[in-house]
């Protein structure tokens, strides 16, 4: 079990809860500079459980949209849920960004020859 808890409404079971740490484990990589593939650096840690909670989040407003509440309360929970994901979806990349990939920095300029 990757959590303690215990799930009353909805299908957040581990096996849910595990695909989205690997989902969120391979953006990390894909995002990262790869001298920190292997590191255990807390703020990769945390940038990874941050988008793994979004991903949860997004989850469960999807589950909200097909409950048996009523379209109006739906989309307001949905929406609540939606909101909660991006901030943690934010929040993540603004910790991984320390640790970014180079090719994604401005290049210093050149000279370029005109032809005339």
């Amino acid at each position: 079990m990757l959590l303690d808890y215990r799930v009353e409404y909805g299908f957040l079971n581990d096996d849910i809860i595990s695909q989205s740490i690997n989902e969120a484990n391979e953006r990390v990589l894909k995002f990262i500079a790869p001298s920190f593939c292997e590191s255990e650096d807390q703020g990769l840690i945390t940038a990874e459980t941050y988008l793994t909670v979004s991903i949860l989040c997004n989850i469960k407003a999807v589950e909200v949209l097909n409950s048996s509440l009523s379209p109006y309360n739906a989309q307001l929970v949905s929406r609540s849920w939606n909101m909660m994901a991006e901030v943690y979806y934010k929040q993540a990349y603004l910790i991984l960004s320390d640790f970014a990939n180079g090719s994604s920095t401005l290049f210093s300029p050149r000279a370029v020859r005109s032809e005339r």
